[in-house]
């Protein structure tokens, strides 16, 4: 995920996409007023960026509810400084570290919904959740007591 230069003025901003790198699937936007307020989230597939580049886009700010906590355990015990990534419906991804307690704080706007989740360290332990299995979970529901157990990478 790459952050690209942006333009504000009042509440229109410009950024300039590259399009000649590769072949492009589809690219994320985000914009926020601060992280924790207000912010708002688009993915466009190549058609509709091409139509966004004629058109414009026209994001809504709005406030994140619900804020989800995670916990990464390994062995029932918390671990600090995982990375993860949450998944979220139609691609988008949200990237955290958890903290000391091994807790990470997801703003999530009302309508995105948790799909899938991976956590892992820099010595190779890894672990995921998929909100697809049973017994199933909410994927909107404000707390998981865990939800990704890590194992180590190697035997």
């Amino acid at each position: 995920m790459h952050a690209i230069e942006t333009k504000v003025d009042g509440n229109h901003f410009e950024a300039w996409v590259p399009l000649n790198q590769r072949v492009l699937y589809s690219i994320s936007f985000k914009a926020s007023l601060n992280e924790d307020e207000q912010f708002a989230s688009k993915r466009l597939s190549a058609f509709e960026l091409r139509l966004a580049a004629i058109d414009g886009i026209k994001l809504s700010l709005q406030v994140p509810t619900p804020q989800v906590s995670l916990k990464v355990t390994e062995a029932g015990k918390p671990v600090l400084g995982a990375n993860l990534i949450a998944e979220l419906a139609y691609g988008m991804e949200l990237r955290s570290k958890t903290d000391e307690n091994g807790i990470i704080r997801l703003n999530l706007l009302p309508a995105q919904a948790l799909t899938h989740l991976t956590a892992w360290t820099d010595d190779f332990r890894i672990g995921s959740y998929g909100f697809d299995r049973t017994p199933a979970c909410d994927p909107k529901e404000s707390k998981f007591a865990t939800v990704c157990d890590l194992t180590s990478g190697s035997d």
